[in-house]
């Protein structure tokens, strides 16, 4: 009973740090963090630039809305988790693999903390920052692997369509 009610509070308590940390940004930097955050990606990652159009306003757009969703469903995760799919097996399509989810959590992370500290210095703010990191590192491993579960389900279906298309293709060649 204990430990289901230490979970139950543990949860409690990184919900409320993620819309609390979000909320500070919402206020703040609004659709510039994921300016801020995609130009830290690409500046650690750059082999994931060929993912992204020339012009990022509208994908900085896209994240930012994409992550207030999931903070606003962070207790309706049955709604959450097929959007979530959907949103995994699109990025698929567009060449984004496991490791990219891993990559993007470090930078979105970053990019809390860099802002958090900029905005809303004080001397309580260390503690409370490493709990909100533990957070979004929780939220963003739930999303990331539901995302890369479906991207990986996504790029075998089309793995095996490619293989019986060539078979069949080949079949039709041996018997002309």
């Amino acid at each position: 009973m204990d430990v289901a009610r230490n979970e139950e509070e543990l949860m409690h308590r990184r919900k409320h740090l993620i819309r609390s940390s979000w909320g500070a940004v919402q206020l703040g930097l609004d659709v510039q963090a994921t300016k801020v955050f995609y130009d830290h990606l690409i500046e650690q990652y750059p082999t994931v630039r060929p993912l992204f159009k020339d012009d990022m306003t509208m994908q900085y757009k896209k994240l930012y809305y994409a992550v207030s969703l999931a903070v606003d469903c962070l207790d309706k995760l049955d709604e959450l988790v097929p959007v979530l799919q959907n949103l995994g097996r699109a990025h698929a399509g567009f060449g984004t693999v496991r490791a990219h989810y891993g990559a993007a959590a470090e930078c979105f992370i970053w990019t809390l903390k860099t802002y958090i500290l900029a905005e809303m210095p004080g001397p309580d703010m260390t503690n409370w920052l490493v709990e909100v990191a533990e957070a979004w590192e929780w939220a963003l491993t739930l999303i990331g692997s539901v995302m890369a579960d479906a991207g990986d389900e996504a790029i075998e279906e089309r793995r095996q369509r490619t293989l019986v298309q060539q078979e069949t293709s080949t079949k039709q060649f041996e018997l002309s």
